[in-house]
């Protein structure tokens, strides 16, 4: 129960630094990527990680309760499959954007927290997968 809490946290990190990259795209410069794409991208990512703000609000609401009353919920509403359908989107539409391909590029400057963040969020999503 507490992996969806950990996804949750992991992604309100990865909302905090795409605010902080796309009000000033100029962090990006050094990576030769024209900044108004790299504007438009970002924007596109933080609209696509925002879509699952209503479903993190529910679980984080529902999850105190008593495990197998929260599955019965869950299984009635859909909203863990709901939300991890979302989430793989967001990768998939993370991974195809420019930013995050030439971010991948040069993972060894300082971008090595977003990356980190990505690939957290990744590994509980498996997790929680692996567990239903």
């Amino acid at each position: 129960m507490n992996q969806y809490l950990v996804a949750i946290h992991y992604i309100q990190l990865l909302q905090a630094e795409l605010d902080i990259l796309n009000h000033d795209a100029r962090l990006l410069f050094d990576l030769k990527i024209d900044p108004n794409l790299a504007k438009r991208e970002l924007a596109d990512l933080k609209v696509s990680l925002s879509k699952l703000s209503d479903k993190n609000l529910y679980i984080e609401g529902t999850i105190w309760y008593q495990p197998s009353l929260f599955t019965i919920i869950d299984q009635n509403l859909g909203v863990i499959d709901d939300w991890l359908k979302d989430i793989d989107d967001f990768f998939a539409f993370t991974y195809a954007t420019t930013v995050y391909t030439v971010l991948k590029e040069n993972e060894n400057r300082s971008y090595d927290l977003l990356l980190g963040l990505y690939r957290r969020l990744e590994y509980i999503v498996s997790e929680i997968k692996s567990c239903r």
